[in-house]
Formats: C-alpha cells, sequence, structure tokens
C-alpha cells in the first residue's frame, strides 16, 4: 500500500511577504535563549476565558450561551488520539469510530457542526481526520450562535447544532522541543514532534508534526496519518502580532461498510458473521482524506481602545474514496427495480463504488474591537467582515458490470465465509453516475456589543449575510441567491462573583443545495433558532459547572424518501451539564451530562409523516461522562467512564442498539525530562454494537475492543 509523504503547500505571496518582513526585523544574529524544561505538575482542567463564543477575548462566566473548553492538559492525560477522543468530555457531542471518519460528521445537540481551526471554517464534511498534532485547546459552542463563524452555510458542514473550535498553538519566546513515541496493541505505531524555537525578540518558529500507523480488530482495515505543521509569530512591535501557520495531513484507510444485520427490528449480525469480518472486496484501492492549508492572523493595535485584525485563509480537502458493500445497504434502493430485499441473508451480492471530492476555500475576515465606557457601563464593540469565496468538484461512479444501470462486481458473497468479493473499477457507464461542481460566494457584516452593567452582562448581534451557490450538474447550471439577517441576544447576571445565571436566544440559516425535491415541493431555507436558560459556577469550592436547558429547533429540512425529498422540522430539547472539579493540587474530576429529545416533529408531507416522533439517527438520549485525574510527586493515574443510552440504527427507527457503558484508564511518571504513558480504552473489553453510518444507517458496527497503548514524550 503506497502512502504519500507529507509535502508542505506553497506560502504564497502572503508568506512570502511575512517572511521578508521577519528578515528585515531578525538581521544576521541569532539570539539563544535559555531551555525550560517542561514540569511534570499536571495543569488544571480549567479555563476560564475563550474567545471562540463570541470571537472577542471575554470571561466564559460573561458569554450567555453554553461554552465547553478541553485544554491540551486533558488531551494529554487522557491520551487522546482523535477528535472523537477529546470531545467525549464535552456534553451532547457524539462520538465518531476512527473506521467511519470518512463517513460522518459531529453533531452537538443532535445536529450537524461545523469546525473551525485558528479562526477560519474547515472544508468539507469528516473533521474526525484532524490530526491534534499542535493542537492548544478545543472549544464547543453549542447552538448555532447566530452563524458566528461565516455565514452559518459552512462548506458542506452547517453551524446548526454548534461549531467545534480548535485552537493550534503558536510560536513561544522561549526555546522548548518535544519528541513522542507510542506503541500499542494492532501494530499501533506513532511518532510525535514539537519543536519551538525563537530566532530574536521579534521572529520565533514552531513545527509540530506526527506519523502514525495501525491495524484495527476488523480484517484488513487499518490507519495511516501523517501531519507537519510549521508556523511563524513575528512581533515586530509591542503593538503588532503576526501569525502564519500551514498545515499538511493526510489519512489513509480502506472504505468500512459495518456488518449485517440478521433480522428486522433486532441489531443483532448475521449468525456466523464474525465481528472481525470485512465485508468489502480483495484489491480494493485505499480511501484517502488530505487536508493542506494556509492561516495568517494578524492584530495590530490602533491605540489604547481599538484593535484592528484580520484572518486569512486558504484550506484545500481533496478526498477519494472507493468501497464495495453487501446488498442489504441498499434494500431500499432495490426495491423499487422490483428485487427482493437483502436483509438477513447470509449470501448477497456485493457492490462497489468511487467517489471523490475536492474542497478549496478562501476565507477573508477583518474585524474592529473597540473597549470604551459610556457612563458607567462598559462595551466591547465588534464590526467586521467575513468573506468566503469556495468550491466542491465532486464524483460518484456505481458498479455496473452487466450495464442494467446497477449491478454487482460479485455476486452471491457467503457473508459468513472467508472470500471476499473481486475489486472491480467503476466504468463510469451507471445511469445513477453524476458528478458537480459547486462554488460559493458567501459576504457576511456583523456587528456586536458586548455591554457590561454592575452585575448584568448584555450581549447583541445582527449579521447580515449574502449567499450565492452555483451548481454545474450533467453540463447544466443553476445559481441561487440569498440574504439572511440571522440575530443573537444574551444576557448573564452575576448574583456572585462565583455565581451567575444566562439566558441567549440565536439563529442560523441553511440554503438548500444539490438537493433533488420531489416534484411539488417548493426547497426553502432552512432555519434553526435556540433558546437557552442557564446556570453557571466558577471555582466555587473548586467546582466549576454549567447547567443549560435548551431548545433548538429546525425548520425546513430535506428529509429523504426514496429517490426524492421533502420537508420535515426537527427539534432538540434538554439539559446539558458540564463539570470541572479541583478538589486539590492532586485531584481533579470532570462531569459531562446530557438528557434531550431529539426527533422529527412535523411535516406537511405524507411521504415522510411516518418520521415524525421518531428520534434522530444514531443521537442518544442520554450521555455521562465521568473522569478523574490523580498527579502526585511525578505519577499521574486517570479513570474515565462513558455512557450512551441505546441509539436508533436508521431514520425511521426500525431498530436500536442497546446503551452500553465503557470504561478506559491511563496512568503516567514523570521522570526527569520524560513522561512515561500507559493508556487502555475499553478496560473491561465489553463487546457491544453501534449503528454504521455507511449510507444513511441500516448496518450495525462492532466497537473497538480493549486497546492498550504505551508512549514516551522526551521534553529538551
Amino acid at each position: 500500500m503506497k502512502h504519500t509523504p507529507p509535502t508542505t503547500p506553497a506560502l504564497g505571496p502572503i508568506a512570502l511577504a511575512v517572511t521578508l518582513l521577519a528578515a528585515s526585523h531578525a538581521g544576521a544574529q541569532v539570539v539563544t535563549l535559555p531551555e525550560v524544561t517542561v514540569s511534570a505538575q499536571s495543569d488544571t482542567y480549567k479555563v476560564s476565558r475563550s474567545s471562540a463564543a463570541t470571537r472577542t477575548d471575554t470571561p466564559i462566566e460573561q458569554t450567555p450561551q453554553s461554552v465547553v473548553v478541553i485544554p491540551r492538559a486533558m488531551i494529554d492525560d487522557q491520551a487522546s488520539q482523535t477528535l472523537s477522543e477529546v470531545l467525549r468530555n464535552v456534553s451532547n457531542v457524539t462520538a465518531i469510530d476512527s473506521r467511519e471518519s470518512n463517513l460522518t460528521g459531529f453533531k452537538i445537540r443532535g445536529f450537524a457542526a461545523a469546525t473551525v481551526l485558528d479562526g477560519a471554517p474547515m472544508p468539507g464534511n469528516f473533521h474526525n481526520q484532524q490530526s491534534l498534532a499542535g493542537v492548544e485547546e478545543v472549544t464547543v459552542i453549542k447552538g448555532p450562535a447566530g452563524g458566528l463563524y461565516g455565514g452559518s452555510q459552512g462548506m458542506a458542514r452547517p453551524t446548526l447544532g454548534g461549531t467545534v473550535v480548535i485552537t493550534t498553538a503558536e510560536p513561544q519566546d522561549m526555546a522548548c522541543r518535544q519528541v513522542g513515541l507510542s506503541l500499542g496493541d494492532y501494530g499501533h505505531k506513532a511518532l510525535s514532534f514539537d519543536f519551538n524555537q525563537p530566532v530574536n525578540e521579534v521572529l520565533a518558529l514552531r513545527l509540530s508534526g506526527e506519523a502514525s500507523s495501525k491495524d484495527s480488530e476488523t480484517d484488513q482495515v487499518y490507519f495511516k496519518r501523517s501531519a507537519l505543521a510549521p508556523s511563524l509569530l513575528l512581533t515586530p512591535n509591542a503593538d503588532t502580532r503576526v501569525v502564519l501557520r500551514l498545515r499538511d495531513v493526510r489519512n489513509e484507510t480502506l472504505d468500512y461498510p459495518g456488518l449485517p444485520r440478521g433480522v428486522a427490528g433486532q441489531p443483532d449480525v448475521i449468525s456466523g458473521v464474525a465481528r472481525s469480518r470485512f465485508i468489502g472486496a480483495n484489491g480494493l484501492p485505499p480511501t484517502t482524506h488530505n487536508a493542506q492549508g494556509a492561516n495568517l492572523q494578524w492584530t495590530q493595535k490602533l491605540n489604547g481602545q481599538w484593535d484592528l485584525a484580520l484572518t486569512l485563509a486558504h484550506n484545500r480537502v481533496d478526498l477519494t474514496q472507493a468501497g464495495a458493500f453487501n446488498a442489504s445497504v441498499i434494500d431500499a434502493y432495490l426495491g423499487m427495480f422490483g428485487m427482493p430485499a437483502a436483509l438477513g441473508k447470509a449470501t448477497q451480492d456485493v457492490y462497489g463504488y468511487r467517489m471523490g471530492q475536492q474542497f478549496e476555500s478562501t476565507v477573508l475576515s477583518p474585524s474592529l474591537t473597540g473597549r470604551f465606557n459610556t457612563g458607567s457601563t462598559q462595551h466591547t464593540v465588534s464590526v467586521g467582515l467575513d468573506h468566503e469565496v469556495s468550491k466542491e468538484d465532486a464524483f460518484m461512479r456505481w458498479s455496473d458490470p452487466f450495464g442494467m444501470g446497477l449491478s454487482p462486481i460479485t455476486a452471491n458473497v457467503n457473508l459468513a465465509g472467508a472470500s471476499n468479493a473481486t475489486w472491480l473499477e467503476p466504468a463510469g457507464n451507471s445511469m445513477f453516475d453524476s458528478a458537480y461542481v459547486r462554488r460559493f460566494l458567501s459576504s457576511t457584516v456583523y456587528a456586536q456589543d458586548q455591554l457590561q452593567m454592575g452585575p448584568w452582562t448584555l450581549l447583541g448581534s445582527l449579521r447580515l449575510n449574502q449567499l450565492e451557490i452555483e451548481n454545474t450538474s450533467a453540463g447544466k447550471s443553476t445559481n441561487r441567491l440569498s440574504s439572511h439577517t440571522t440575530p443573537r441576544l444574551g444576557a448573564v447576571y452575576a448574583f456572585t462573583p462565583q455565581v451567575s445565571a444566562f439566558a441567549g436566544y440565536a439563529e442560523a440559516v441553511q440554503t438548500p443545495y444539490l438537493t433533488t425535491f420531489a416534484k411539488g415541493v417548493a426547497p426553502s431555507a432552512e432555519d434553526a433558532k435556540q433558546t437557552e436558560i442557564g446556570l453557571r459556577l466558577k471555582d466555587m469550592a473548586g467546582v466549576t459547572a454549567t447547567l443549560a436547558l435548551f431548545d433548538l429547533q429546525r425548520h425546513n429540512v430535506a428529509t429523504a424518501a426514496t429517490m426524492a425529498y421533502y420537508l420535515a422540522d426537527q427539534g432538540s430539547q434538554g439539559i446539558d451539564i458540564d463539570l470541572r472539579l479541583r478538589m486539590n493540587d492532586a485531584w481533579q474530576w470532570l462531569a459531562a451530562y446530557t438528557y434531550q429529545n431529539a426527533t422529527y416533529t412535523a411535516t406537511n408531507h405524507a411521504q415522510v409523516a411516518s418520521y415524525v416522533g421518531k428520534q434522530l439517527f444514531n443521537v442518544p438520549k442520554q450521555q455521562l461522562r465521568l473522569a478523574a485525574r490523580y498527579d502526585h510527586q511525578g505519577w499521574g493515574f486517570g479513570l474515565g467512564l462513558t455512557y450512551q443510552s441505546e441509539l436508533p440504527g436508521d431514520g425511521s427507527n426500525s431498530f436500536f442498539t442497546p446503551a452500553s457503558t465503557v470504561w478506559d484508564t491511563q496512568a503516567s511518571y514523570q521522570h526527569k525530562q520524560v513522561r512515561y504513558g500507559l493508556a487502555v480504552s475499553n478496560l473491561l473489553d465489553k463487546p457491544y454494537l453501534v449503528p454504521s453510518a455507511y449510507w444513511g444507517g441500516g448496518q450495525v458496527l462492532p466497537a473497538t475492543p480493549r486497546t492498550v497503548t504505551a508512549s514516551a514524550v522526551y521534553s529538551f
């Protein structure tokens, strides 16, 4: 299997200009600063401030919306290897198995969530492929927030459910270097590094990255990842700060369709089919997901009250995917052609497909922030522009060796046996093949004011977005132009410095695209509205917590019924609790709990009326995460529990996978400059099933068994 090594994307004229400017200040002399040794003492998991939810540096207790921050210390202590493993520490975020990282994205409060990396929305659908190399913290904003980044649309992933904000580390003015190695079950091998070097008082450089590979419980399925993230910090004076970040992340795996069910209404796998069975094809080409980007952030202090900021980013994602799957995956479609259902049959035909998606996105975001008083009222005012130009080129080809429109690459494969189908590249002759080019042009202007008046903090913002979408498919082009205004309002009342209450309201809008609506169904813009009230504690007897009651409604959701789409409404109501407890210098605790009811709520179309009242696919009613960490004299021990209630296996709720409780544990020891670690996931080796996201559900996925990983990190 060929794995292409990472290459650094071209800097372009912006990066070149920054480099030349840095050189003019650097001169010929290199200043060597003292080395720093990383302490063994674990940092607290409590984060008091964040700019993610307001785009201004704001104390979290003054933000009228649920915001949770996961710092790097927690990522390291729990030995997290994927973004999904990081996000399990936040209430109401769905989990993603690594085998499905090319099939689905994150959901917050039941609905699709966008991902923002260093202030710029990330294109594409599959953000669990992001590397954790160089990540400083991960912030979760729950709910639409008025389309806080861009115009709510996102490039394929809207912000209707919320936003995952990833912040990577900047170069620092002190030298520090770190190299890590880890080995584990299923042939896991990983190398990580982080080198930070100041050049002089003006310029600092940083280089982070990783390379990893491992197999899985599933036969033939493997994972490879490489990441390289160089960055540059330029501070020519006390008022100017420029950060340039480059990023290249490459992932390779095999497409995994899950396992076939044996009985309608039940999650059980067909008798005789092993958990480790890979029902794909011999000779199946690898699936690759490669992401490259350049990000420039410039902040300029204009005077004592006003700051100017600019984010300019270009990101590209290339996905090439080949897959083979058993016939019961597409039972609903085969039935349209009079073919019998394959569900439960031990012998099935195997079909194949090839798809590709290429996303490119350029984002320009200038903003002006002022801090001033009017009488006794303190204002933080922000005005700005989010301008995004994006493009997606995509194709889908289906196997059709017999010229029937859709036909198998191999017929009558024994799913319980050891033999697989043989891969046959789709020839591009199927009547279901498709290709399209989609272009976005989005411009959003916004204004926001945060007012502090005694115990009150008020927030009001308004975002005016104009979005133009051009779709070209089968030689025909269609254009859609839409304009939307999305408000965001909120208030916080501080009873004491440690106790406050908040209330918030926010909206977001998504314009439908590439959706084949049924005849007579007029496409309408989808909107989301969230109302939320909550209570916060800030370091009260060591407790920092947020408790929130929320009601999030989506209207005009495109809902599939076989080959066409209709409109329906969805809603999610419930309670989220996120808590951190610092008992003393040694003990830290975490709790995250969700109880919600996420369902289809209404429709005017009989074709999808059966969905009303049904639970949203793969969204649990309850989630719980408990974790504890003890650090003393260089030793560290962690124990965690993750629980989720039963999960609907498809949109019609025809079956549910049972509830599950899974334990994980970690241990570490700091000896001089080396930190040794041992991590065990699924500690009790619990066998359980979860729904597969493959082609919208219907199959099941055997959860990852107990896995042990040992690591060593050398800091110098």
